[in-house]
């Protein structure tokens, strides 16, 4: 493979930048231009120049890791030099005149998962940890790094090649072989999809810590939530005024609400206007309302309810709903009598008195968005295997099908050759998870994703 470089920090002015460069030519290439009183050697740091034909570009770090005990298992090579973007730039041009290649994205990475040095369950946690939002995001991200996943899906595995092995023999030796151990086979198979069960029990969880919850503000005119937006936020999103149809488009943000990220979105105000801008940002608050995964409902606990509240009931019917009774620190109109009648057990422990003024409130939404979503069991799991990929997701989903239908055979005396089949259509999605077997566009399409220099 060609020799790479690329830059494993934000090219930006700053203290240090890191150029990585990985390959046979590494060595070669970093001894025409570092000058130093010292021989480099593995493992270990050398200060030193930066120069070339005469011409010296920048005082520096140099460290040499040897094949194969580096990053990608090849020989990597790390200048750690001066922030400036000219002079980053300059060096990354003069080791790619001496033969280096610009590295794609995630080369370095990919070159790690072909060499064996990591497998892609941790390939794919690198940028899940690179791209973490959440301390929960962030956890899910280290258990899979450090290999939880994988050794869980390398026991899988063994199982499932055991059970194939038992076939075999029971097909070659028929007449032998006593009926217990088909019922052993059974029993076996059972297990197998009972802990791949227990694999995708948080799954939906998962994908809601990796994406966050699509969560939209909506109510009539003027009940604040464009102030509910900037409080979460912590910074003026949406204007504010005492006009009613101020908010026209969608207002989105992502906030985080104690290791809750939501992907929040301040509607226009539900209602009949003749507006015909307003009446645009209308419709769109309905569309975004149905691609919602939550709905905070914000009410003004200082006005009775309306017919406009109650018209906005009906987009919201089937929604998973929170109601905020907002500016609870003034004069209460609203009672709990008056939302029952409206809005029925859709209430029950989806309640909350706030004040956006005074931030009043807002630790019991945290809590009920964490027991709406189980995170909070999550939270009390997390030392269990948490999928957090869509990928992962898919081709356990396959397995656990194939494993039902295994099952299905063994049970209604289809041979055991067929069952057979099951198992090893199984077996070969829990290795595509792994990377043992998947074919080059996914690992292309995985590796894309990284950032040049990883």
């Amino acid at each position: 493979m060609n020799t790479i470089v690329g830059l494993s920090t934000a090219l930006s002015n700053s203290a240090v930048n890191i150029i990585r460069i990985s390959g046979d030519k590494s060595l070669e290439i970093i001894n025409k231009i570092f000058k130093t009183k010292e021989t480099l050697k593995p493992n270990e740091i050398k200060y030193g120049f930066i120069k070339y034909c005469g011409e010296i570009y920048d005082e520096v770090l140099v460290s040499f890791m040897k094949s194969p005990k580096s990053y990608t298992g090849e020989d990597v090579i790390e200048i750690n030099c001066h922030g400036g973007i000219l002079i980053t730039n300059k060096i990354l041009d003069l080791t790619m005149k001496l033969g280096a290649k610009l590295a794609e994205p995630g080369e370095f990475t990919k070159r790690a998962f072909l060499n064996g040095k990591i497998d892609l369950t941790k390939a794919e946690a690198i940028i899940d940890l690179i791209y973490a939002k959440s301390d929960l995001e962030l956890k899910c991200a280290m258990n899979q790094r450090t290999g939880k996943l994988y050794n869980k899906l390398n026991t899988i595995k063994e199982k499932m090649i055991n059970i194939i092995s038992q076939i075999e023999v029971i097909v070659d030796f028929e007449d032998e072989v006593e009926d217990v151990h088909k019922d052993n086979i059974n029993d076996d198979i059972v297990k197998i999809r009972d802990e791949i069960k227990d694999i995708l029990k948080y799954k939906d969880q998962g994908m809601i810590i990796k994406n966050g919850i699509n969560t939209c503000i909506v109510g009539k005119p003027n009940v604040g939530k464009s102030s509910l937006m900037n409080y979460l936020c912590n910074d003026t999103k949406a204007i504010v005024t005492d006009i009613p149809g101020t908010t026209r488009d969608i207002i989105e943000e992502k906030v985080d609400i104690g290791g809750v990220i939501l992907n929040l979105f301040d509607t226009a105000g539900i209602r009949e206007s003749n507006d015909v801008v307003e009446s645009i940002g209308i419709n769109m608050a309905k569309e975004k309302i149905e691609d919602s995964d939550l709905i905070l409902f914000v009410l003004d606990i200082t006005r009775n309810l309306d017919e406009e509240d109650i018209n906005i009931l009906k987009f919201i019917e089937n929604k998973n709903t929170i109601f905020l009774l907002n500016k609870c620190d003034e004069d209460q109109k609203l009672n709990y009598e008056d939302l029952l009648k409206v809005f029925g057990n859709k209430i029950e422990n989806n309640l909350i008195k706030i004040s956006v003024k005074n931030e009043i409130g807002f630790d019991n939404l945290r809590d009920i968005i964490k027991n709406k979503f189980l995170l909070e069991e999550i939270n009390d799991n997390i030392d269990s295997i948490i999928l957090t990929n869509k990928r992962h997701i898919e081709a356990f989903i396959n397995c656990l099908n194939y494993l039902n239908d295994a099952l299905e055979s063994i049970n209604s005396s289809i041979p055991l050759d067929i069952v057979s089949i099951d198992i090893r259509k199984s077996l070969e999605y829990i290795m595509n998870i792994t990377g043992e077997d998947v074919n080059e566009s996914i690992v292309d399409s995985i590796f894309s994703n990284f950032c040049i220099g990883k």
